[in-house]
């Protein structure tokens, strides 16, 4: 027979396991609202967007960076689900000065209309395959393995259109005070990183669907 201080503490117990699921349950549900200067930084000085309509979301990227590469699946498919309220838009940052021929290739592949068809590819090439892209002719061999002509490839990326783009990256990039990538500027005004928020990439898109929302309250 069980004796009724035994009952008690039983009791007592099970109020308390049940106390403790149900706080779990609303602080699970209940998610931390992202905090200016820890989570995101507003720009003193806002740049202007031309989204019609739309959020303008800016990834700021290097295809050598290993965080780049960590980010391209997540925030690839996230720019799709959301194409109808956002206006997502890729900005290739140069870390050094061999970095700048990753810009021309980004703006190549652009032009030729093969950005959406190669850009993971070309992270997975280098981060997976070990495939060095640094050379104009290591680009173009592994580009024509990808069905993108040779001739059509050089040509695109020693274009005056794709160097005159390639400048304005780096005109952005400082703009918008980019130190690291990926960082990610929503509506010309908020910036936000994993490094920043001292997490990994996958921790950057709530912040970033909480500045859109944000934005979106925003607009006239």
């Amino acid at each position: 027979m069980r004796l009724p201080i035994q009952n008690f503490v039983t009791s007592s117990i099970a109020i308390l396991l049940g106390t403790f699921i149900v706080l779990s349950t609303v602080v699970a549900a209940s998610p931390v609202k992202p905090e200016e200067g820890f989570d995101y930084q507003i720009l003193s000085s806002p740049q202007p967007t031309k989204a019609d309509g739309k959020i303008e979301v800016i990834e700021f990227f290097w295809y050598d960076c290993s965080h780049c590469n960590a980010m391209a699946p997540l925030i690839e498919p996230w720019a799709k689900r959301h194409r109808n309220s956002i206006d997502f838009k890729r900005i290739p940052v140069a870390r050094n000065e061999g970095a700048i021929l990753q810009q021309q290739l980004y703006y190549a592949l652009e032009s030729l209309g093969k950005v959406e068809e190669l850009h993971i590819q070309i992270f997975n090439a280098i981060h997976d395959e070990w495939i060095p892209l640094k050379t104009m002719e290591q680009m173009a061999d592994f580009l024509e393995k990808q069905g993108v002509g040779r001739n059509n490839f050089l040509k695109a990326i020693n274009s005056a259109a794709v160097m005159k783009k390639v400048q304005r990256a780096q005109q952005l990039t400082a703009a918008y005070r980019v130190d690291s990538v990926p960082t990610i500027v929503v509506n010309g005004q908020y910036v936000t990183s994993a490094s920043m928020i001292g997490g990994n990439q996958a921790d950057v898109l709530p912040v970033v669907d909480y500045l859109v929302a944000k934005s979106k309250r925003r607009l006239p």
